[in-house]
């Protein structure tokens, strides 16, 4: 088991995880914390919303982390050699939010390191800036 971190729209945390290759396997117990999303009889779900788990996403008390994605319809990006994991929004959502013109909600850090929420601009123009040193 590595300390993998995982960043998801609602949020980022660090939960161990088991790389093989560049398969990712999560203990059932940990995939709240690390995506917000909880596995039930009826399927995944994060809060009201459920998802069917039509392809048995659990096996032996793990779930492999692309195949959730798959099934939530949701793009992932996985690196072993950080380790992180990015969970992007379900299709649906992000269809959603351009269909709307709105930004969804999201959190980074400002110059001194706090966590800034993106509802601190709310009702105000925005332009994001990003850029990689590599």
């Amino acid at each position: 088991m590595v300390a993998t971190t995982f960043i998801t729209p609602s949020g980022s945390s660090v939960v161990d995880a088991a790389w093989d290759g560049d398969s990712l396997q999560l203990k059932v117990a940990a995939l709240a914390d690390a995506t917000g999303w909880t596995l039930k009889e009826e399927g995944l779900c994060r809060g009201d919303l459920c998802v069917p788990d039509r392809v048995g996403l659990a096996a032996e008390g793990h779930v492999d982390v692309t195949a959730l994605a798959v099934a939530l319809d949701a793009p992932i990006i996985a690196d072993p050699k950080v380790p992180a994991v990015v969970l992007g929004e379900r299709r649906s959502q992000r269809a959603l939010a351009l269909t709307h013109a709105q930004l969804p909600p999201f959190e980074l850090p400002d110059l001194d390191g706090d966590p800034m929420p993106s509802s601190t601009w709310a009702n105000k123009k925005k332009v994001l800036v990003v850029f990689a040193s590599w």
